[in-house]
């Protein structure tokens, strides 16, 4: 998977001083063993979980993955684990869940942007 960053950070101001991480902001529950949630774009919501590692590595996994992802050149970086759930392989470790969570939220939707593009180009409709 390529490099690719968040483009912004948002985080909900709470109080004061405090920040609320994007993963809570975005409706993430955490339990003992995983985060639980979904990918949310304007494309769509994919549920998806994220497991707790003992060493403080996290491994991301969405169900059912839209087709343009499957369609995109980022697609080996999934790997079908069965009933619909599939690990994701992040080129760089993310920085904490909230980048992690952001970082595939960006793919799904450059995935749909993409495949808007190629079918506007079949229709001879170009874009900039």
């Amino acid at each position: 998977m390529s490099d690719i960053r968040p483009k912004n950070k948002r985080l909900a101001i709470i109080g004061s001083d405090k920040e609320c991480p994007y993963w809570k902001e975005s409706g993430w529950k955490e339990s003992v063993d995983a985060y639980r949630g979904h990918f949310i774009t304007d494309y769509g919501r994919w549920r998806g979980v994220i497991h707790k590692s003992f060493f403080g590595n996290y491994a991301f996994y969405i169900f059912d993955p839209p087709e343009a992802l499957r369609n995109s050149d980022h697609w080996p970086c999934f790997t079908n684990k069965g009933k619909g759930k599939y690990s994701i392989h992040f080129s760089k470790k993310p920085d904490d869940i909230s980048s992690g969570i952001m970082i595939v939220e960006q793919l799904i939707s450059e995935s749909f942007n993409k495949e808007r593009s190629r079918g506007n180009e079949a229709i001879g409709f170009y874009t900039a």
